[in-house]
């Protein structure tokens, strides 16, 4: 399978859907599909019937992409997706820029440096 993220993101970096922060909605075709939530904490997950990906993530999420299929698909989950770049398991990024500045960026600026 081939692992694609799909982020909205404001031009200062917000990262949330489109009706505001507290949105969550993934809907029609996605929900009726396999659902993996990576995570080192959960243990009961309180919604429909996603298998936790837990231990040794990066392994778990590479055993999936070795399996024949479709994408292995992540949307908007700006931590998970910098996480899954770093570790390069990301072959498709598709980022959806919204032309707005929504003023509640999380800082997370590299250190100035003199030439």
């Amino acid at each position: 399978m081939k692992l694609t993220t799909t982020t909205q993101v404001s031009v200062d970096g917000v990262v949330q859907g489109n009706g505001g922060p507290d949105e969550n909605r993934i809907v029609g075709a996605l929900n009726g599909r396999p659902e993996y939530v990576a995570s080192n904490t959960l243990t009961e997950p309180r919604w429909a019937d996603p298998t936790v990906l837990c231990g040794d993530v990066a392994a778990a999420v590479g055993a999936l992409k070795a399996k024949p299929g479709g994408d292995l698909q992540v949307h908007g989950s700006g931590a998970l997706t910098r996480w899954l770049l770093q570790n390069e398991l990301v072959e498709e990024l598709n980022l959806l820029i919204a032309p707005v500045v929504v003023g509640h960026r999380r800082a997370q600026h590299a250190p100035a440096t003199a030439d």
